[in-house]
């Protein structure tokens, strides 16, 4: 309140009514460096206080409630007249337009914009400063002290840098330089004179980027610069006693190939990796304890590491699920199995493998698996073999209420596999399932017997579920069932089992197969009536009962040779 005399009005109100004014007191404040005191008795309940205009101070305390034999203290700040600023582009726009992405600073305190494009306030100090960003740059900045003014704003360069990879950037235009952080993309604004310049953005780990623009006619011009990709390449050498093949080798969601004894992978444009990575190393059959690791990388650069996978001294418990139908954005989802208060382990990934030792599973227990909202809680029961196992297939209950389990099935690699190779035998490879042509499993099969499924693709009678893989040692696994109506609710309730028989049974015949099965029999057909035909002209040759004896003879075993060739040649293209 500067140094000056501050008048003062104190209304006092009559119990609740608070319309009626009892009393009305009067003071002065006496303002000393901008501060000033005013202590007066009062005995009412309700009480207002009303600071009288002068010049240019004013503030309205609404009224409140005291009680009685207390000291109340009430602090105001004063405040100027309120100011009104018009804020427009050169070429007169309403820049309300352009407010989601504007931000108005008087006096150090952010203000609305208006649909008429003004902003009102009552300032704390005369002269003010009023700052204009935009994207968060600044691109305005101006002291004040009249009433009510108009700001102009210069044009302004829009810049939308891509194709980042976590670097500072310097952008520079005519007289203007800042300074940006760009992980991925950005988009950062510029106020620009009136002459043609140069726009330069400077990387910390891309070459330099220029680009000349004439003129702005307009309030903004957007540019686009998109830094040209760079790969990174990461190895990764395992320290094990085991064959180093027998490992897989994760870099994030993406699998790493192995390059004599280096894990290695190179990545592209598509990839998202960022520069803190987690390497996930697990064992062909999980009886090895899956090793997770947090690494930072030096992008654009080659990037060697060593991992030490330990030596599993103790019974190993592995339990391993796919999340891809309950999460979207599974790749780096980090989740928790709750077995029990003391044992909880995590696992990693869209197919988190969970290991544990020395807890036994319990017939009739729940187990949980928790990743962020959610939670599966999930009956521990005995399967047909008499093992206690967790079934991850029939939850016993989802949450967050509303999200349902999904329709599931369960492979049975077993008898699959058995079916492309003579041997009871369960391999570890790739294995890739999809359901009506999305993906639904896409990831190793640790040398698992069987594996659940979960999708939420609608199916009805004509979906197509297809398998893909390559064991070694194995014939290629490349099979396409066509659902029928008594598969859809064997989906639904999550007991449809997919083995070698059902794949037998509901193959999806290929379409040359046929064509050639077609084909095989309108040539059999032909043979069949130019033999008539023949037989015929000899019958008017008079050799009536030979000819027709020996046709009774051909037909006969040329039937029986031609359903031999075709059953043949069917089983020759299935």
């Amino acid at each position: 309140c500067q140094n000056n005399q501050i008048d003062v009005q104190r209304l006092q109100y009559i119990g609740f009514n608070l319309d009626q004014v009892n009393t009305t007191y009067y003071g002065t404040v006496t303002c000393v460096n901008g501060e000033g005191n005013l202590i007066q008795p009062y005995y009412a309940i309700y009480t207002g206080f009303l600071v009288l205009q002068s010049a240019d101070l004013y503030i309205l305390l609404d009224s409140k409630d005291f009680q009685f034999n207390y000291i109340i203290s009430v602090n105001v700040t004063m405040r100027y007249n309120t100011r009104t600023t018009t804020i427009q582009t050169k070429q007169l726009e309403n820049i309300s337009s352009y407010s989601e992405n504007l931000m108005v600073i008087a006096d150090g305190e952010v203000q609305n914009i208006t649909e008429n494009g003004t902003v009102s306030f009552a300032p704390l100090n005369v002269p003010y400063e009023i700052q204009v960003f935009y994207y968060s740059q600044l691109i305005f900045q101006e002291n004040y002290s009249d009433v009510n003014q108009t700001v102009t704003l210069p044009n302004v360069l829009k810049l939308f840098v891509s194709s980042c990879l976590n670097e500072d950037l310097v952008i520079s235009a005519g007289q203007q330089t800042i300074t940006q952080h760009c992980n991925d993309q950005i988009i950062a604004a510029m106020g620009v004179g009136q002459q043609d310049s140069t726009l330069t953005v400077k990387s910390s780990k891309h070459d330099q980027q220029a680009i000349s623009f004439q003129q702005l006619s307009q309030f903004e011009t957007v540019v686009s610069v998109s830094f040209p990709f760079k790969p990174t390449t990461v190895n990764v050498q395992l320290t094990s006693s085991l064959s180093i093949s027998d490992f897989r080798v994760q870099l994030n969601q993406y699998q790493m190939e192995l390059l004599g004894n280096v894990f290695s992978i190179q990545t592209t444009s598509q990839m998202q990796i960022g520069e803190d990575v987690t390497i996930v190393v697990t064992y062909k059959d999980m009886t090895v304890r899956q090793v997770v690791v947090e690494k930072t990388l030096s992008l654009t650069e080659d990037n060697n590491f060593n991992v030490e996978v330990p030596e599993q001294q103790s019974i190993l418990h592995s339990f391993t699920v796919t999340l891809r139908s309950y999460h979207n954005n599974c790749d780096i989802l980090v989740s928790t199995l709750i077995l029990s208060e003391s044992v909880k382990p995590t696992g990693f990934g869209c197919y988190p493998v969970f290991q544990w030792e020395g807890y036994e599973l319990v017939e009739g227990t729940k187990a949980y698996i928790l990743f962020d909202s959610v939670q599966l809680s999930l009956p521990v029961m005995k399967n047909e073999q008499g093992e206690t196992v967790i079934d991850f297939l029939n939850p016993s209950q989802v949450l967050p209420l509303g999200l349902l389990a999904p329709n599931a099935f369960r492979i049975d690699l077993s008898s699959i596999m058995q079916s492309l190779k003579q041997a009871v035998e369960c391999p570890c490879f790739e294995l890739l399932v999809a359901v009506n042509g999305e993906v639904a499993y896409n990831s190793s099969t640790l040398s698992q017997c069987s594996i659940d499924v979960p999708f939420r693709t609608q199916v009805m009678s004509g979906s197509e579920i297809s398998v893909a893989g390559q064991a070694e040692g194995y014939q290629k696994l490349d099979k396409t069932i066509t659902l029928n109506y008594s598969h859809v609710p064997q989906l639904v309730s999550r007991s449809f089992v997919l083995d070698a028989q059902v794949i037998q049974l509901n193959a999806k015949v290929d379409i040359g197969l046929i064509v050639g099965i077609a084909v095989g029999g309108l040539v059999f057909i032909g043979l069949f009536i130019l033999m008539v035909v023949l037989i015929i002209k000899k019958k008017k040759r008079g050799k009536t009962i030979t000819t027709v004896e020996r046709c009774s003879t051909y037909t006969d075993e040329a039937k029986k040779k031609s359903s031999v060739m075709m059953s043949s040649y069917v089983k020759r293209l299935m």
